[in-house]
């Protein structure tokens, strides 16, 4: 049986490098969590415990489109892009997998 989830990319900025990734997942909100923890930018886990958790940013006159900043561990900004591309289809066991590489 097929789902359709979005596929979110993130194109980060960081110390002179640039990391894209993917995540599958159903919402904004959940991607951004799970791609923050993993992230080969070595962003660590998400910050919930602070008073106001960062949100990505939409990018004007754009669909899909977020901008999202920080600092990261490592004391180094980092700054990135979000991309969705809607209702792509995948496998049930493909749901938490990234598909960066």
């Amino acid at each position: 049986m097929n789902n359709a989830k979005t596929l979110f990319t993130f194109i980060t900025e960081k110390a002179g490098s640039t990391i894209v990734e993917q995540r599958y997942s159903s919402d904004l909100d959940t991607a951004l969590r799970e791609w923050h923890g993993a992230s080969q930018a070595g962003l660590g886990p998400f910050p919930e415990d602070t008073y106001d958790p960062p949100n990505p940013t939409p990018i004007e006159e754009t669909t899909g489109v977020w901008c999202y900043s920080g600092i990261a561990p490592d004391d180094v900004f980092f700054l990135t892009n979000i991309v969705a591309t809607v209702g792509l289809p995948f496998r049930k066991d493909e749901a938490s997998e990234s598909v960066a590489e």
